[in-house]
């Protein structure tokens, strides 16, 4: 019966289990046997075991679907790798560099937290510490350190 969905199985046991229970108490009344009212009793108490079981079983789906996404680490963004980093900076960088001519950690962490970003991977925001990315624009000769954090290369 795997082709049948789950509420149609359910809707066929709780029938077949009406029926059953119907023709036990057909069969205890028609013959006056008092121990089949025991097996109706015991019918009785499977049929409020299953409806629990059923009903905890659909708690428990309920539950795990309004659970929120946790990427892993308890909700800490993994470090990002260098060339995640640089890609980030080189679309962050160009836009600070629209109103100031040097940017600190601060300034820079403020735009990549609320700057939309192209080829973003959520299990590395948000994201923090780019120091190996600002190091590597350095040695690419795209930034300069400056006084107070860095600079936008000047091109000669």
């Amino acid at each position: 019966m795997s082709w049948l969905g789950g509420a149609v199985q359910r809707w066929i046991a709780l029938v077949s289990l009406g029926a059953t229970i119907l023709g036990v108490v057909t069969f205890a009344v028609t013959e006056h046997l008092p121990w089949a009212w025991l097996a109706i009793g015991s019918l009785a108490l499977l049929v409020l075991s299953a409806g629990w079981t059923v009903r905890d079983e659909h708690q428990r789906r309920i539950a795990a679907e309004d659970a929120p996404h946790q990427p892993p680490g308890d909700g800490i963004p993994l470090h990002a790798p260098v060339d995640y980093q640089v890609a980030a900076l080189r679309q962050a960088i160009p836009r600070l560099a629209e109103t100031m001519e040097d940017f600190g950690e601060w300034e820079l962490e403020e735009v990549l937290k609320n700057l939309p970003r192209r080829h973003v991977d959520p299990i590395y925001e948000p994201l923090r510490s780019c120091g190996e990315g600002l190091a590597r624009l350095a040695e690419l000769g795209e930034i300069e350190a400056a006084e107070h954090g860095w600079s936008i290369a000047k091109s000669e």
